[in-house]
């Protein structure tokens, strides 16, 4: 089954085009944005406006195809959890160093009571 695949190639752009995709309206509902042959040579990203079923018995074969789509709102998404991800490792790793480092001063401090009460202070702040 092959659906009509309506796209517009900028957010301010009023125009819309038309292009072939494999696939029902259902199937293909997921994807907001497509790689195309443009009308004016090359390929690039255009935004999905909608789908409709294509009339196969109809269709004579005027429209080009899509090459292939995507969700970009899933890719920003997985980006936001990569970044948070990442954010989440580096506090981690911070807090770890620091306790690294106040047991190794607790360690080599012992008995020294002055420093003792230099590092309780230090942990305070």
């Amino acid at each position: 089954m092959r659906s009509y695949v309506v796209v517009r190639f900028k957010k301010t752009d009023t125009k819309t085009y038309t292009y072939v995709a494999d696939g029902s309206v259902e199937e293909l509902a997921k994807f907001t944005h497509a790689v195309v042959d443009s009308p004016y040579g090359g390929f690039t990203v255009v935004e999905i406006i909608k789908f409709d079923t294509l009339d196969e018995s109809t269709y004579n074969g005027e429209y080009k195809h899509v090459i292939t789509m995507f969700n970009l709102d899933a890719y920003n998404d997985k980006l936001d959890r990569l970044a948070r991800k990442a954010a989440i490792e580096k506090e981690l790793r911070r807090r770890v160093t620091k306790r690294k480092l106040e047991d190794n001063f607790a360690t080599l401090l012992a008995g020294d009571e002055e420093a003792m009460k230099l590092l309780a202070e230090f942990k305070k702040l």
